[in-house]
Formats: C-alpha cells, structure tokens, sequence
C-alpha cells in the first residue's frame, strides 16, 4: 500500500510485522491506532498544529516572536527584510523533531521517512496557515532533497509576502 507516494513498509518496518499477523491489507491507519496514545497525540500537537503569528508583515511561529522583537530591538539582523527574517526563523529542520533518538542513532531514519514528515507537514501548516490568514500570499516548502546523503539538510520553510 502507497502511503504519500512511498510504500507503507519502508516508512514503517514493523508494519510488515502487523500485515504478516493480521493480513496484507493492514494498514498505516490501523497499525497508527494500535500505537496511539492521548499523551502522543497532546505532545504531537505542537508539531502538526503550531501557533502562527503575524510580524511585521510576515508570520512566524508564535513561539519565536519574543525573540525576534528582542534582536530587532537590539539592531541584530537590523539589514534582513521581512522575507528574510522569515526564512531565518521559519526553516525547520526535520531531524530536529527526533532529537530523542540521540541515543540511539539517527541512522534508523530513512531519507524516505524524512521526506514523507515533510510532506505531511507541509500539508498541514499549509492549510494552517491559509486558514489563519487568508489575506496573506504565502508560501511553503519543502526544501533540501536534493541534499546527498545529509538529513540535516531536509527542512520545510514558510514565508508570507
């Protein structure tokens, strides 16, 4: 089964575990709802659902904007233009949100399971955003694909104009 254009056994592995146990047609829906929890989905939340605020014309993650006010004041970044300074702080690298499994190793991601949290995120902050503000011409990206052999590069990235 295809799962945002890639087979749902290589983002999950242990799905082909579940499909040998319960039939081929178990799904990335059902091995989800075996794995949820109320906690998982609260702490999630943050992720798929951020708070966006408006800034000088453009829109940040509302978590960012304290700081940001704090070095505009100080004249820090005082030359970027609002697109810029979006993109500065509006970048998120993907490998960040599993910074737990620093003890184990980042190895265990594949390149297909980052681009497909990309794709995801980039759906759901999409329609996030133009849901928040519908007046705004916004953008948002997937970006660093094309990054050989480094996750660290994988980051979506939204900007107003």
């Amino acid at each position: 089964m295809e799962y945002y254009g890639y087979k749902d056994i290589d983002l999950i592995p242990e799905l082909l575990d579940w499909k040998k146990l319960n039939g081929d047609s178990f799904s990335v829906e059902e091995w989800g709802d075996a794995h949820l929890t109320p906690e998982l989905i609260i702490g999630f939340s943050h992720i798929y659902f951020p708070k966006f605020a408006k800034f000088e014309n453009g829109v940040f993650f509302a978590n960012s904007i304290p700081n940001l006010k704090k070095q505009r004041e100080s004249g820090e970044w005082k030359n970027l233009d609002t697109i810029e300074l979006q993109y500065l702080f509006n970048h998120q690298h993907l490998l960040d949100y599993f910074v737990g499994m620093m003890g184990e190793s980042y190895d265990k991601i594949s390149r297909k399971q980052l681009e497909c949290v990309g794709k995801i995120l980039v759906d759901i902050w999409g329609m996030k955003l133009r849901s928040d503000f519908p007046d705004l011409n916004l953008h948002i990206e997937l970006q660093g694909l094309d990054s050989e052999g480094y996750l660290e590069d994988i980051v979506v990235v939204f900007w107003a104009e």
